[in-house]
């Protein structure tokens, strides 16, 4: 298993895993700033919260490359669930229509 944690494969998968890593860095970060740039046209999200959680965050996280984009969508609302109709799987009325 290339790039598993254990003494067995640790220096097998090692070379794999950063060339990984390096391979990632640019799309990361693009997908961070893309998801900056979303928080801008969002009329319920901030563009400086998200680059602010990003320049904090990132680096914290175990992956040098999932950091960005995890720390730039943590500061979007999620979005609006679709309406229910209120109904149940056999047509009963639900709790939520009450």
């Amino acid at each position: 298993m290339i790039g598993h944690r254990t003494p067995r494969y640790a220096a097998f998968g090692w070379a794999a895993a950063r060339l990984d890593d390096l391979v990632n860095l640019p799309a990361s970060r693009f997908a961070a700033l893309l998801l900056i740039a979303a928080a801008a046209l969002r009329g319920d999200a901030s563009a400086v919260e998200a680059w602010r959680t990003v320049w904090y965050d990132a680096s914290r996280h175990r992956s040098p490359n999932a950091g960005w984009s995890e720390a730039a969508a943590s500061t979007h609302p999620p979005a609006n669930p679709p309406e229910c109709s209120g109904r149940g799987a056999g047509g009963e009325s639900s709790v939520m229509s009450k």
